[in-house]
C-alpha cells in the first residue's frame, strides 16, 4: 500500500512542494535528526504542482511543512506516533536536541493543518471517512479498548470505561451516547494501556469534549455534527486535559521511558539509519548506548553517516533524560 507524504519547503517567501508516494508512515525516521538532514531527505523528491497535487484525506499518511524563514518544523506521520500520543510526546521531546533553534509543532488535523498553514482551502483535502468501524461493546465496562469513555451522570457520579467500540470513533454519535449510558464502574482504576482517543461527556449539562490521536481533521466540526444539540469542544489530542478532568477516577500506568525510546526506534521503515542503527545486534539494548557499551560492530565498518546518527541519537537521549 502507497503512504503519501506531502513535503513542503518555504524559504525566503517562496514555498516549494514536493510529494512521496511511500515515506508517510515513517517520516519520522527521516525528520528527527534537525533542519539540514531533513531538507536534503526533502529535496530528493520532485517538485509538484503548487495548490494543486496534494494529498486528500484518507490518503495522506504523512505531512511536513519544513518553515526555514520562521524555524518552524509541522508535521505529522510515523506508524506509531501517528497513533499513541504519550509516545509522540516524547519523541518530539527528544527530537528538540538536533533541532535546537526550531520550533517542533505536531498537526494534529493532519492534512487540514497544513493547507491551512500555507492558505490552501482545506475543504479541497478533506474527504468524510466513508468507513464506520464503531462495533458495540460486548461489556460496557471494559478498559482494554482504544476509547477512554469518561462520563459524569445526572447524579453527579463519574464513571468511566475503555471498552472496544472500534478505531476513532468518537465522533459516532447516538450509538457512542448509548454505550456512555450504560457504563456502570465507578471505582477508580489505572488503564492497562495508552488510548488512542477520548470522550468526555457530561449528560446533565449536555457537554461533550472529545481528543482523538489519530485522524483528527475537522475534528471541531465533525463533533458539532455528530452531536446537534450538545455543547461539544475538540482539544485535539490533548489527552493530558481529558485525564486531568477525571484524574480522581482514571489514570495511565507508569511511563516506562526506556520501553519508550525502544518503541520508538522500532520502525519498520526498510531504509536507514534509525532501523539499522538500532537492530544490527538484537541482543543490544539501544537505551545502554547511554553507558557507553562497545558499539555491536566496529566503528571504521559503519558508514559515516550511521556513526554520525548513532552519536546524535545518543547524545539526544542524554540531554532528554539530563532536563
Amino acid at each position: 500500500m502507497p503512504s503519501y507524504c506531502d513535503l513542503v519547503v518555504i524559504e525566503n517567501d517562496r514555498r516549494e512542494h514536493r510529494w512521496s508516494r511511500n515515506s508517510g508512515q515513517w517520516i519520522e525516521t527521516e525528520i528527527f535528526w534537525g533542519p539540514i538532514p531533513t531538507l536534503a531527505f526533502i529535496r530528493e523528491f520532485d517538485e509538484v504542482v503548487p495548490d494543486h497535487d496534494w494529498s486528500v484525506e484518507g490518503w495522506a499518511e504523512g505531512g511536513v511543512i519544513l518553515d526555514l524563514d520562521r524555524r518552524v518544523l509541522t508535521w505529522f506521520g510515523g506508524e506509531m506516533l501517528d497513533h499513541d500520543v504519550r509516545l509522540r510526546r516524547r519523541f518530539m521531546e527528544l527530537a528538540a536536541y538536533p533541532w535546537r533553534g526550531f520550533e517542533l509543532r505536531w498537526a494534529n488535523e493532519r492534512v487540514a493543518t497544513l493547507a491551512d498553514l500555507v492558505g490552501v482551502p482545506r475543504d479541497k483535502l478533506l474527504r468524510e471517512p466513508r468507513y464506520d468501524s464503531f462495533k458495540s461493546p460486548a461489556d460496557p465496562d471494559a478498559i482494554d479498548g482504544r476509547t477512554l469513555i469518561t462520563v459524569r451522570g445526572e447524579d453527579g457520579v463519574m464513571r468511566w470505561a475503555c471498552p472496544d467500540v472500534g478505531w476513532y470513533v468518537v465522533r459516532t454519535g447516538e450509538r457512542l451516547l448509548e454505550v456512555a449510558r450504560a457504563i456502570t464502574r465507578t471505582h477508580p482504576g489505572v488503564l492497562p494501556d495508552m488510548p488512542g482517543e477520548g470522550i468526555h461527556i457530561d449528560l446533565a449539562t449536555r457537554e461533550i469534549e472529545a481528543w482523538t490521536g489519530h485522524h483528527g481533521e475537522d475534528l471541531a466540526a465533525r463533533l458539532a455534527r455528530a452531536y446537534p444539540g450538545w455543547s461539544t469542544r475538540s482539544i485535539d489530542d490533548r489527552f493530558e486535559e481529558h485525564l486531568a478532568r477525571v484524574a480522581r477516577v482514571v489514570t495511565l500506568p507508569p511511563e516506562d521511558i526506556d520501553a519508550a525510546i525502544r518503541r520508538m526506534w522500532d520502525s519498520r521503515s526498510p531504509k536507514p539509519p534509525l532501523s539499522e542503527l538500532l537492530t544490527v545486534d538484537a541482543q543490544t539494548d539501544p537505551t545502554k548506548l547511554l553507558d557507553g557499551p562497545p558499539l555491536p560492530f566496529r566503528a571504521e565498518d559503519m558508514p559515516p553517516s550511521v556513526e554520525q546518527d548513532w552519536a546524535l541519537l545518543r547524545d539526544a537521549i542524554a540531554a532528554w533524560r539530563a532536563r
